[in-house]
């Protein structure tokens, strides 16, 4: 048990520009303005790349060629004013569900932000604020389910993102430790009797074995 906290512990604290590296792995659809055979990386083989041709590269290359003015970035559907009205509308509507999203869809919605402002269109403004939205009622949820916790009751958490891990993470590190310092002390108590019961049978026998003496 001593080892799980200190392993949590280690685990917990991502910090933002931590959880936006993970994300920029994430595969995108891009509009490249040039053309190439291939782009050869790490992760793999990217290409050929043809003007106006949709293809899908990580987030970080996306970027990369972005600032460089190469390509047009698609904006994800989830990432649409429609879907993401519809989005909010669900999850204020149901109090207790989390609906699915992709698991890092604030960092990549940051990203966007960010780096593909003009692919919006006129949007931007309205997408940001959605996001923003839904970001504060899936967090509002979160402390509602926590609070429950508390309380014994269960609590329903599938389909929470990254950005909310986090908000869990030390609630989560926090019980277990007092649940670990719980376990310790009634392991110790337990001990302690244990300890007493054997001391009061000894001094019940050997009382005993005096009488018979006498």
């Amino acid at each position: 048990m001593a080892t799980m906290v200190s392993d949590l512990g280690n685990f917990c604290h991502f910090t933002p520009s931590e959880m936006e590296f993970n994300a920029e792995c994430v595969d995108i659809e891009i509009i490249p303005n040039f053309s190439l055979p291939r782009l050869q990386l790490l992760e793999g083989d990217y290409g050929p790349f043809r003007p106006s041709m949709r293809m899908t590269v990580p987030l970080w290359v996306a970027r990369f060629l972005k600032r460089r003015k190469r390509c047009q970035i698609a904006i994800p559907e989830w990432l649409k004013l429609d879907k993401l009205e519809e989005l909010l509308d669900e999850e204020r509507r149901d109090e207790h569900v989390f609906k699915e999203l992709p698991y890092h869809y604030y960092e990549i919605s940051s990203v966007l932000f960010q780096e593909a402002k003009d692919d919006f269109g006129g949007d931007l403004h309205m997408v940001r604020e959605k996001v923003r939205d839904i970001h504060s009622v899936r967090r509002n949820k979160i402390h509602t389910g926590l609070s429950k916790l508390r309380s014994s009751a269960p609590v329903e958490l599938a389909n929470i993102a990254g950005a909310e891990v986090c908000l869990i993470q030390p609630f989560m590190q926090s019980t277990l430790y007092r649940f670990y310092r719980h376990e310790q002390a009634a392991q110790a108590a337990k001990e302690s009797a244990a300890k007493a019961a054997e001391s009061r049978a000894q001094e019940m026998a050997a009382a005993a074995q005096a009488r018979r003496r006498a």
